[in-house]
């Protein structure tokens, strides 16, 4: 489920979820329809890593969030 979305710079920009929690992943996969953005889909804490580096927006859910250890290193112009 890897997809791009376009940043403000006109550059691709990636959102990555992370979450195994189906009820969560439904409302936010809702959300990213609304601003018509395809996101790349998580599931364990492994793959949130992977994508960590290059994602615009990373949104972790309460179910992988205590399983993340210390988040991946701060990046410039990230908030």
């Amino acid at each position: 489920m890897q997809s791009d979305v376009v940043g403000r710079s006109g550059e691709q920009s990636q959102v990555v979820l992370a979450t195994a929690d189906d009820v969560l992943l439904d409302d936010l996969l809702r959300l990213c329809a609304a601003a018509d953005a395809t996101p790349v889909v998580a599931i364990d804490p492994a793959s949130a890593r992977r994508w960590w580096p290059q994602a615009a927006l990373v949104v972790v859910g309460d179910d992988l969030a205590t399983h993340m250890g210390s988040p991946p290193s701060r990046r410039s112009g990230v908030v």
